[in-house]
């Protein structure tokens, strides 16, 4: 039995798919809480000295007490820390530390923290099968992410997506994401959901012949996260996918190469990804675009599509990748 604050019940989600705030609220669809760590003026905490880390814990136990009364299974927080050595038996675990690299905020990392409940986890041995597949990627030299785009495909920016392509990239997630013939998504890919995802995210299409798209990935910005007054460019790199019948001809890797080239993404202070474990392709390409392994994340959400594992569950793993360094794009 978890004990904390009194919560108030309207403190959810309404699942849009978006990357989201900083508030702190339930996830029905994923039975997690999910936000980031405020001060008492709702700013961004950044975590520096003993005073920090006692709103850390004021926080965490406001999150764990919000999950007990929603019948939640995960809780899931972000922290800026300068020193992330003070987090220590909060009650949750040290998940994934990622480094903001731009050179503005120097020594200032995103600290991923999360608890699940037992009956949430995966069999154990599956976790062992994962980290063998994840180290087996990683050891894999680098592939050049710029492959030169097959006859008959054009890769582009989404901007001001048409019905059509909005109906497009629907049809789209749903290939990538169903498993025995299910949708099995984070959030409901309504149409409403999928052009506000798109609408807020930096995205790039592959598109064939007939203009019809058929390989994309999209970075979303996460919303007021604030250091010292300023808005923090943290973008998540997501929404990845390409059809069946399209794949292996490196679509979304030339997609995710010229998404990394956007002015917008390198002027970013941090560009991350959260890509399934069970999915080598997708590790692959993260691998291969030159993001590292900063962190996994144990039962994090609703997500399917081809595994290469076999999970036990449809609330999957997933590996934090981020870029250490921007490389400069002619």
């Amino acid at each position: 039995m978890i004990v904390g604050n009194v919560i108030n019940s309207n403190r959810q989600i309404e699942n849009t798919g978006s990357v989201g705030g900083v508030e702190i609220l339930y996830d029905n669809t994923n039975q997690r809480v999910k936000g980031w760590i405020r001060n008492t003026d709702l700013s961004t905490l950044v975590l520096r000295d003993e005073h920090d880390l006692r709103r850390l814990e004021e926080e965490v136990l406001d999150a764990m007490a919000l999950c007990s009364s929603s019948n939640g299974t995960r809780v899931t927080l972000r922290v800026l820390a300068e020193n992330p050595g003070l987090i220590q038996n909060t009650g949750l675990s040290i998940e994934g530390i990622v480094p903001l690299t731009s050179g503005r905020y120097q020594g200032i990392s995103i600290v991923y923290l999360g608890w699940n409940d037992e009956s949430r986890l995966s069999r154990q041995e599956y976790f062992a099968e994962q980290q063998t597949a994840l180290n087996r990627v990683t050891s894999l030299e680098r592939r050049n992410s710029l492959r030169e785009v097959p006859a008959g495909y054009s890769i582009e920016e989404l901007v001001s997506p048409t019905p059509q392509d909005v109906s497009q990239v629907i049809d789209l997630m749903h290939e990538a994401y169903s498993r025995d013939g299910r949708l099995l998504m984070w959030y409901t890919p309504t149409h409403k959901a999928v052009r506000k995802v798109l609408n807020d995210s930096v995205c790039y299409i592959a598109r064939e012949y007939s203009g019809k798209i058929v390989s994309m990935t999209a970075a979303e910005r996460a919303e007021n996260v604030m250091i010292g007054g300023k808005n923090v460019a943290v973008y998540e790199a997501s929404d990845g996918a390409t059809l069946r019948e399209h794949r292996g001809k490196g679509l979304l890797q030339s997609c995710l190469a010229r998404l990394l080239c956007d002015p917008r993404i390198q002027k970013a202070d941090s560009i991350y990804a959260e890509a399934r474990i069970a999915h080598t392709p997708i590790l692959r390409a993260m691998h291969n675009a030159g993001f590292q392994n900063y962190g996994v994340i144990r039962n994090h959400c609703l997500i399917g599509g081809d595994r290469d594992l076999l999970e036990d569950q449809d609330i999957e793993t997933l590996v934090i990748f981020a870029l250490p360094r921007y490389e400069k794009c002619s």
